[in-house]
């Protein structure tokens, strides 16, 4: 899988990528760029996506756990591409 505009390809994992949290990948990356999820796993996060244009994979058993806190991924006036994810706990309440 290649980024969409031939950016730059930023990795997700515990210790020797570029981030170790998908949304500081997120917050990182730029229009076009791909993020990779290289671990297996469940990340329980909630993700916020706002004015980019990313794809974002996960290379294998890549979980993404809302914690019914909030959605699980926000996509706020983006074009986001999703592979190989699951996408779980997530709903449209806040406290």
């Amino acid at each position: 899988m290649e980024p969409r505009s031939g950016r730059d390809t930023l990795q997700v994992c515990s210790s020797g990528c570029d981030h170790t949290t998908i949304q500081a990948a997120i917050d990182a990356s730029s229009d076009g760029d791909l993020i990779v999820v290289m671990e297996a796993g469940t990340y329980f996060e909630n993700l916020v996506i706002t004015n980019k244009n990313i794809t974002l994979a996960g290379l294998i058993d890549v979980i993404v756990d809302g914690g019914m806190n909030g959605p699980t991924i926000d996509i706020i006036v983006s074009d986001v591409e999703l592979y190989q994810l699951v996408i779980q706990n997530g709903n449209n309440e806040t406290e």
